[in-house]
């Protein structure tokens, strides 16, 4: 298992990004809109609340990605594999936690908006490293995961489908594309579901936009499951956005979707110096 330009732009920081915080120092309103965007990267499921993760770890992990040589990032990454912990394991926990304070940091003005986005930037460099390999086997389901047009966060649709990824299941990222793009692209493909990742601050008539163009464009009934912080409103999201399903569960959204996930269809992550 991600920020509209609308949502707090009377202060400084935006009213509602799932990190906790709100309220700010006059932060210009486009560096407040960008803002709203980039932090809100947390699942509302995020397991950094429930204890997790191993904080001295953690702690090493926003250094390293906070400091400008690459040795750091690389010193971490063997510090998680002494420990014991996959690459599955920073991915699903680690990485979504430090995103988690970054932007807390952030919004309790103990950082810059420009170290967090550096950050957080960093953090997506690191996904990339541990992701799983790609999904070749033909026959596999495949998924489009998605992120509306007007948000610029994509650390959390990257986790989504590395998690996909690693139960056989095929995802194609769909990040910011117009209603022209994305019309294209799912009228030339035969997706078994769409997955949208939509953050707290984006406007729910953007992503309601975006499940009417997939639907028009579908060959075939293709199911919709909204999931990211946007469930974190306390709001009726999956009547006000029209998709079929809300979860923030990779894998409880391939179950309401009626799809079989493959039990170890792909090797777990970690088995190349990282654990296990």
């Amino acid at each position: 298992m991600s920020d509209g330009p609308d949502q707090g732009r009377s202060t400084g920081k935006p009213a509602n990004i799932g990190l906790g915080v709100s309220g700010g120092q006059g932060a210009p309103n486009t560096v407040a809109a960008l803002a709203s965007r980039v932090l809100s990267v947390v699942a509302s499921n995020s397991q950094v609340a429930k204890g997790a993760v191993r904080h001295d770890l953690l702690e090493e992990l926003i250094a390293a990605v906070m400091a400008f040589e690459d040795a750091p990032r690389q010193a971490v990454l063997a510090r998680f594999s002494a420990a014991g912990i996959s690459r599955a394991g920073i991915v699903d926990r680690y990485i979504p936690a430090a995103a988690h304070k970054l932007g807390a940091a952030w919004c309790e003005d103990q950082m810059s908006f420009a170290d967090v986005t550096i950050g957080s930037a960093r953090l997506q460099a690191v996904l990339r490293d541990l992701r799983a390999p790609q999904v070749t086997d033909p026959g596999a389901q495949s998924v489009l995961v998605a992120v509306p047009q007007d948000a610029y966060h994509t650390l959390g649709a990257g986790i989504v489908a590395d998690r996909l990824r690693r139960v056989g299941v095929a995802p194609q990222m769909a990040l910011g594309l117009g209603a022209l793009e994305l019309s294209e692209l799912v009228e030339t493909h035969d997706f078994n579901a769409v997955l949208i990742s939509a953050a707290a601050s984006q406007r729910l008539e953007s992503v309601r936009d975006m499940v009417n163009c997939i639907r028009a464009a579908s060959r075939s009934v293709t199911p919709i499951v909204v999931g990211g912080s946007i469930t974190d409103m306390d709001t009726d999201i999956k009547t006000l956005t029209g998709a079929d399903h809300v979860s923030n569960n990779p894998e409880e959204a391939l179950r309401a979707c009626g799809l079989t996930i493959p039990v170890l269809a792909v090797a777990p992550p970690g088995h190349s110096g990282l654990g296990g």
